[in-house]
């Protein structure tokens, strides 16, 4: 096995942007989606279209929280050296 040496610092900063990244990119997807739905008449004919669409909102809002809770991870991880990887 390799030894490779990795700056600990700059994982977590790479990790944390990634995160910060998806989570605005979710944000965007999901008011998008919250408009659109606002805008479906009201009308039986389109109850199929709002229910998809109710059911993409209840999966980004998934995604969010799944983001939130690895964001909240992220910020447990020390910045102390170490020699091997604990998950």
């Amino acid at each position: 096995m390799q030894k490779a040496s990795y700056n600990k610092n700059d994982l977590r900063t790479f990790v944390g942007d990634l995160i910060s990244g998806k989570v605005k990119t979710l944000e965007f997807y999901r008011n998008f989606t919250l408009e659109a739905s606002r805008e479906i008449k009201k009308t039986s004919k389109y109850d199929s279209i709002r229910e998809e669409i109710q059911e993409e909102i209840y999966h980004l809002d998934r995604q969010m929280a799944n983001l939130k809770i690895m964001q909240q991870q992220m910020r447990k991880v020390l910045n102390s050296e170490s020699e091997r990887v604990v998950l």
